[in-house]
C-alpha cells in the first residue's frame, strides 16, 4: 500500500509542478463539456416543442375521431331502428296470413314488406324530364331544333355535395396521418 501512495504522492508533485498546463488541459475539458452542454439543452427545447405539436395534433384527431365515432354510432342505431320496422311489418303480415314480399331500393337493399297475397295494382312514379326544344300544347307536341341546341343535354347524374365533402375530410385526415407518420 505504501508503494501506491508514494505513487499518487509523486504524481501530485508533477501536476503542482505543471500546474500551468494541466489548469490549460483542464480548461479545454470545462469549455468542451460546456459546448456540449448548450448543445443538449438546444435538441431538448426542440424536443419539447415538437412534443407540444404533436400532442396537440392528437387531441384534434382525437376529438375529430369521437365526433366521427359518436356519428358512426347515431347511423348505426338508426339502421338497426329502421331494420326492425321493417321486420315488424314482415311479423305483422305473416301474423294477418298474407306473405310478405321484399320491396327493395335501386342498391337491392330491401326498404319495406308488402303483403304477396293482396293485388298490388299501384304503379311506380316515373319521372318527367322536360327535354329542352320540345314543347306539348294540348295532344300535339312540338319540336325545335334551335331551342335544343341551346342547352345541354340532360344526362340525369347526380352527385351529392355532402358526400363529396365527406369523401374530402376523410381523405385529408388520412393524408394528415401519413404525413406525420413519415416525419416521426
Amino acid at each position: 500500500m505504501a508503494e501506491s501512495d508514494n505513487a499518487k504522492a509523486k504524481d501530485l508533485a508533477d501536476k503542482f509542478a505543471n500546474k500551468a498546463g494541466v489548469l490549460a488541459t483542464l480548461n479545454a475539458q470545462l469549455t468542451e463539456a460546456n459546448s456540449k452542454l448548450a448543445g443538449l439543452r438546444a435538441e431538448l427545447e426542440t424536443a419539447r416543442d415538437l412534443l407540444a405539436t404533436l400532442k396537440a395534433d392528437a387531441n384534434a384527431k382525437q376529438a375529430e375521431y369521437l365526433r366521427l365515432a359518436t356519428l358512426k354510432a347515431e347511423q348505426d342505431e338508426a339502421e338497426v331502428q329502421r331494420l326492425a320496422q321493417i321486420k315488424a311489418k314482415a311479423d305483422t303480415i305473416i301474423a294477418g296470413g298474407g306473405v310478405p314480399t321484399p320491396v327493395v331500393n335501386e342498391k337491392g337493399e330491401v326498404v319495406d314488406y308488402v303483403d304477396g297475397k293482396k293485388s298490388v295494382s299501384s304503379v311506380a312514379p316515373t319521372k318527367v324530364v322536360k327535354q329542352a326544344g320540345v314543347t306539348q300544347v294540348g295532344d300535339k307536341t312540338t319540336y325545335s331544333r334551335v331551342e335544343r341546341a341551346k342547352t345541354l343535354p340532360n344526362t340525369g347524374s347526380q352527385e351529392s355535395l355532402l358526400g363529396l365533402l365527406g369523401a374530402g375530410i376523410i381523405t385529408s385526415v388520412g393524408l394528415g396521418y401519413v404525413g406525420k407518420r413519415r416525419r416521426g
